[in-house]
This record gives C-alpha cells, sequence and structure tokens, in this order.
C-alpha cells in the first residue's frame, strides 16, 4: 500500500511498505553463474484475474508472464487501478480505451502476438513509475520503461504544462509499443493480418503527441476511413489520405487529449474490426 504526504506529491509516494528488498534480490537472480539471462518467472504465480491485477497494481513487481496472464478485462482493472492509486489524472485513459477494444474484439488471448505486445507495453508503464520513484526493476523490462520514467518525473516536476507531457508520452508510448513488437517477433509468435496497419495508425498519434501537430494524424484518418468505407474500390484513390480532414468537429486539442477513453476505443475497435474483417496489411 501507498501513502501521500499531500497534493504537491501527486506522483511520488511518501511511503512504499515493502518489496524493496526482495526485489533486488530478484533483480540479481535474473543472470545465471554464467551471466547468461534467465527469462522472468510471474511474480504472482497463484493469482489471476481481478486478484492478479490488483496485485500487480499495488506492488508494481509483476514480470511479461504476470501481464501476459491476464485476460482483457484483468488488463483494463490493472490500469484502472494504477491510475486511482498512482493519480495520473486520467493521462491513461485511452490506454483503456485501446484494451477495452481489444478485449471486444477478441484479441487478448494467452500466448498470441497482440497479447504478449500488449503485456509488454503495459509493463513498460509499471517500469517507468518503478524507475521514477527508485524501485529496482524486474528483469526483462520493456527498455520504453525509461522514457515513461521521464514522463513521470516531467509531470511532477511541471504539472500545468500538458504540450510538454504529452510530447514525453507520445515518445515513451512509441519505444514500448515497437519494443513490445520486437518482442512479439522474436518469440516466434505469427503477426496478425493488419498488425503493421494498426501500428502505423496508432504512430500517426504517437507522432502527433511528440510533435504537437495533428495534420498527418487527420490525413492517417482519412485513410482509414475510406479503406473502411470504399473497401478498396476505386473510389478510394480519391478519398486518399489528402482528400479531406476527418474529425472536424475535433479541436487539435481534443485529438491530442490523452485522457479521452471512448475516443481511443471506438477508432481502435472500427480499425481493428475492418483489419479482421478484410485481411488487410
Amino acid at each position: 500500500m501507498i501513502e501521500y504526504s499531500g497534493p504537491a506529491d501527486r506522483f511520488r509516494p511518501k511511503r512504499v511498505i515493502a518489496y524493496s528488498e526482495m526485489r533486488t534480490q530478484e533483480a540479481a537472480a535474473g543472470q545465471s553463474a554464467q551471466g547468461e539471462q534467465v527469462p522472468p518467472s510471474r511474480r504472482h504465480p497463484g493469482l489471476s484475474g481481478d486478484q492478479l491485477a490488483t496485485a500487480c497494481a499495488r506492488a508494481l513487481d509483476c514480470a511479461l508472464p504476470d501481464f501476459e496472464a491476464m485476460n482483457s478485462g484483468a488488463r483494463y482493472d490493472w490500469m484502472s487501478q494504477f491510475q486511482n492509486d498512482y493519480n495520473t489524472q486520467g493521462w491513461f485513459n485511452n490506454v483503456l480505451g485501446v484494451i477495452h477494444a481489444f478485449g471486444d474484439v477478441g484479441l487478448i488471448t494467452p500466448g498470441s502476438w497482440y497479447s504478449t505486445a500488449d503485456a509488454s507495453t503495459l509493463q513498460a508503464i509499471e517500469g517507468g513509475y518503478d524507475a521514477f520513484t527508485k524501485r529496482p526493476s524486474v528483469p526483462g523490462m520493456n527498455p520504453g520503461a525509461s522514457k515513461w520514467s521521464d514522463f513521470f518525473a516531467f509531470r511532477q516536476a511541471h504539472p500545468g504544462d500538458v504540450g510538454g507531457a504529452q510530447r514525453l508520452w507520445g515518445a515513451a508510448e512509441y519505444q514500448s509499443v515497437h519494443s513490445a513488437s520486437s518482442l512479439a517477433d522474436a518469440s516466434g509468435l505469427t503477426r496478425p493480418a493488419g498488425v503493421q496497419t494498426f501500428i502505423n495508425a496508432g504512430d500517426a498519434y504517437r507522432n502527433a503527441l511528440q510533435s504537437q501537430n495533428t495534420d498527418a494524424l487527420r490525413q492517417n484518418g482519412a485513410w482509414v476511413q475510406a479503406k473502411e468505407h470504399c473497401l478498396g474500390s476505386a473510389a478510394c484513390a480519391i478519398l486518399g489520405p489528402a482528400a479531406s480532414r476527418v474529425w472536424p468537429g475535433f479541436s487539435d486539442q481534443q485529438l491530442l487529449d490523452t485522457t479521452s477513453e471512448s475516443f481511443a476505443y471506438t477508432n481502435a475497435r472500427d480499425l481493428l474490426q475492418f483489419l479482421q474483417g478484410n485481411d488487410y496489411h
């Protein structure tokens, strides 16, 4: 459990109970006597579902296999509890939306490419907060964790600088997603049809956050919507990226808002359903 000393310490806990000595020993045990890396094992092997999500959110010590053992509902609960416990002020609501979409489309199945990549992406957030609060790192951590640590530190130092925090958020999520994708590929898992298109669409958002410019994001959205509605017909050549600016009812500020769960859910779900239904690469 965690105590906070007041509003000025929104992100940094005043006291973390236990785990530190155990985590230091386990991190040191992450190598064999010959210096070879040992694959991480589950930290909470007896737990599943909501209990596993709660344990991981409270301890912040879960290895990749712990996240991989969670179904989409448990992952959603973990992200929700993480936000509540560490007062992130909704900065990961869009992640909740994507997890929700993954669950509705049926992509989070143990041992699948999407499940492994998503588990690693979530673990990077955990690792970033661990680094920010000076806790020992869990072996096998996603490299994106260091950038999430930068994000948390910036938010504490500059709570009113939304644009600066969005730049760091985009950089951290970009690194985390691409590292997670490489991990899933290296694990020998088969990439589902359309996964690169989904990653590219996400990159348009992540890059928009980093640049604070939504032009490319809107163009990508126009291309995606054209593909979804005309399904590869000749009209797609006309409805290309430069055809129009999509989401006319949304300001740039709204498009860059990471706290909108519904917007992230709707766009992720629609694109995933289209990619699944059309075997589009």
